[in-house]
C-alpha cells in the first residue's frame, strides 16, 4: 500500500511537471463573475491540483470530526450502560439488605427482650478463642 502510495505520487508530481512546463498558450479563465486573464494552461492545472489537495484536506478534517465525534458518543454511552448496571446492582442489593432488616425486625418483634429464639444455641458467626489463656482466665486467677 505505501509502495503503491509513494508511485502514484512520482506519477502525479511527473504529470504536474510535464504539464507546467509544456503548456504556456494564455488562457482568459471565469467563476463566479470573476475573471483571470493572461493564465498559462499550466498555471490552471496548478491552480486545480491546488483545490483538489484543499479539497481533500477538508474532507480528511470532516472525516476525522466526525470520527471523534463517534467515539464521544460511544464512550459516553458506554459510561451510561456502566453506571445504569451499577446503579441496578445497588438497587439489588438494597433491597436484599431492606427484606434482611425487615426478617431482623420481625424476629426481634417475635420474641421480645430477654428471650430467643436460639437462647440455648451455638453461634457459628461468633469466633470464641480456643484456650483459657486466650481467653482471659488466667486474669482472674492471677497466673
Amino acid at each position: 500500500m505505501v509502495v503503491l502510495g509513494a508511485l502514484l505520487l512520482v506519477l502525479a508530481a511527473v504529470l504536474l511537471a510535464g504539464i507546467v512546463t509544456s503548456s504556456t498558450t494564455p488562457v482568459d479563465v471565469e467563476a463566479f463573475g470573476t475573471g483571470l486573464d493572461g493564465v498559462s494552461a499550466g498555471e490552471l492545472f496548478v491552480l486545480g491540483a491546488c483545490t483538489g489537495a484543499l479539497a481533500v484536506v477538508g474532507f480528511g478534517l470532516l472525516l476525522g470530526g466526525l470520527a471523534r465525534s463517534r467515539a464521544r458518543r460511544r464512550s459516553a454511552k458506554q459510561e451510561v450502560r456502566a453506571v445504569r448496571g451499577e446503579r441496578e446492582s445497588l438497587a439489588e442489593e438494597n433491597a436484599r439488605l431492606q427484606a434482611e432488616l425487615e426478617q431482623r425486625e420481625r424476629d426481634a418483634a417475635a420474641y421480645p427482650a430477654g428471650t430467643s429464639a436460639d437462647a440455648g444455641a451455638v453461634r457459628e458467626d461468633v469466633d470464641l478463642p480456643a484456650s483459657d489463656s486466650e481467653r482471659g482466665r488466667h486474669r482472674l486467677t492471677g497466673r
